[in-house]
């Protein structure tokens, strides 16, 4: 801990501000913060959790109390601001996710400046692209595999702010002295970091549009801490409970999600590497993980694989219970007692291996695969499907624990607006809606109509309840050359269910015939 933050433990307060919170005081975390600086402050007088933030190494784990965590993320951004950094610079991220993305992330904002993420499989035009776009001079790199990634872009940056990395050039500085800069800063003057507000600009995120142009979407600090607010509102986080990130901070999906442990105080476990988060699930037992779909379709397939496994009659018992799972038929009553008996014996040892603690999978950015869902939710795993993109800031609908509907993506967010348009394309409106896309007025006007409405591409069906049905893109039907129209999406995802198929694509436009790459 002392490698990676550069400080030390929780300061001697934190055992005053845990007995506040253990005894129910809790009047800042009811305060709606609107900034994300507002957040590290609601939080630094709410919560004193040791285990706020845990990173593996092996078999181990290295806690982050939550004193650490806002401690390290106000030097951090002190630092920045003696680097040069000022109110709405571009700040980009190139790492892998995990603690240290998080902490920075916020510092940029807390700076005043402006966080945009980075991948390092982009193509080296357009990360060029987005590095221009954004006007970013500062970047954090955290490892070898990253930096490599800047070697084919012919940028110069003012500073590159590494983790582990040698200081082979005089623009790079260490991780560790922009946070021993920072606390100088702080010394000096308790009061150097700038003032935010809440329609300031927080991040750029990058999507790929269907020219394969990288847009900059805008997101605030409103449309950030409102997704955090609403996401509390619809579902239940306790202090200390431990929680599993998997998904790449990149996505504002997951940075929301991370938002919302943070200001509720959890304990995030982050997985390493997405092949062993089954692995971390059954070492942390947590409460709650975000997913996308792809990972609970693998999770299905191992299940199935499992229970086809061992003695004749453990396979018998196996398949009967695959079966009870596949129906949907409750209030049978041989379907009652063969699901009771399916669970005593068959399921509980399906939830054990996911922790067996779940009581959240909230899951998204992908059409989920119905049958899968079904299987899922039959054998105990509580999934909740929600729909939304970047330019949502993540969610606007979602499923949750008093309102759900299988196979629907929920009703909208608290905050957000659904409106289907006379051909059929879900309109979103709210505060969580983007500004627009960086530098990029036409394709904003594109996107947002002079209603207000953004319109997301997707065909969607609302039902007299609210619940949102996605039914698919407005440009993912292709046409034969024979006159007939095909929807890929559902024969790619029945073909992916097949465990020796782990992609498939369905091509077809203008040919004779449809085909498929696996």
């Amino acid at each position: 801990m002392v490698r990676l933050l550069g400080i030390g433990l929780a300061r001697q307060n934190d055992k005053g501000i845990f007995w506040l919170c253990k005894h129910g005081i809790q009047l800042l975390t009811d305060l709606r913060f609107s900034t994300i600086p507002g957040l590290l402050s609601s939080v630094k007088g709410s919560h004193a959790n040791p285990s706020a933030l845990n990173i593996r190494f092996g078999k181990s784990w290295e806690q982050v109390s939550t004193a650490t965590m806002v401690e390290s993320v106000e030097r951090l951004a002190a630092g920045l601001r003696t680097l040069g950094v000022e109110s709405g610079d571009a700040v980009g991220i190139l790492a892998p996710s995990g603690a240290s993305w998080l902490m920075m992330d916020m510092a940029i904002m807390l700076a005043g400046a402006v966080t945009v993420p980075m991948f390092s499989d982009l193509s080296a035009e357009n990360l060029a692209f987005e590095i221009r776009n954004s006007g970013m001079r500062v970047v954090f790199v955290e490892d070898s595999d990253h930096y490599e990634a800047l070697s084919g872009v012919e940028v110069v940056f003012e500073r590159i702010i590494t983790l582990g990395l040698a200081q082979d050039e005089p623009s790079m500085i260490a991780w560790d002295d922009v946070l021993e800069a920072g606390r100088v800063a702080l010394a000096a003057d308790p009061d150097c970091l700038p003032e935010v507000l809440p329609d300031d600009l927080a991040s750029i995120v990058y999507t790929s549009g269907s020219t394969g142009v990288p847009k900059g979407v805008e997101i605030s600090h409103r449309g950030l801490t409102h997704q955090v607010h609403a996401c509390r509102r619809c579902f239940s986080f306790s202090e200390g409970e431990p929680v599993v990130s998997c998904l790449p901070l990149a996505h504002i999906y997951e940075r929301v999600v991370m938002y919302s442990h943070i200001a509720s105080g959890v304990s995030v476990y982050f997985a390493d590497e997405i092949k062993k988060v089954a692995e971390v699930m059954r070492d942390v037992k947590p409460t709650t993980i975000t997913v996308v779909p792809r990972i609970l379709e693998k999770v299905h397939a191992r299940l199935i694989a499992g229970a086809n496994g061992g003695s004749w009659s453990k396979r018998a018992l196996g398949r009967l219970a695959v079966h009870q799972a596949e129906v949907d038929v409750p209030g049978d009553e041989h379907y009652d007692v063969a699901h009771w008996l399916s669970d005593k014996l068959v399921y509980t040892k399906f939830r054990a291996a996911l922790g067996g603690n779940l009581k959240q999978v909230i899951v998204g950015g992908s059409a989920m695969d119905k049958e899968v869902l079904r299987f899922l939710s039959n054998v105990g795993i509580p999934i909740y499907e929600g729909y939304g993109m970047t330019e949502t800031t993540a969610v606007a609908t979602v499923n949750t624990p008093n309102r759900g509907r299988l196979g629907s993506v929920g009703r909208p967010f608290p905050g957000s607006k659904i409106q289907i348009s006379a051909d059929g394309e879900v309109l979103v409106k709210g505060v969580g809606v983007t500004s627009g896309y960086h530098k990029d007025p036409e394709a904003t006007a594109r996107l947002i109509d002079a209603e207000g409405w953004l319109h997301t591409g997707d065909l969607g069906e609302l039902d007299a309840d609210g619940y949102l049905t996605i039914t698919g893109r407005k440009k993912d039907l292709f046409k034969t050359s024979q006159g007939k129209y095909v929807s890929p999406v559902a024969i790619e995802q029945r073909l992916c269910r097949n465990a020796l198929i782990d992609m498939a694509m369905i091509v077809g436009e203008n040919r004779k015939f449809v085909s498929c790459l696996l």
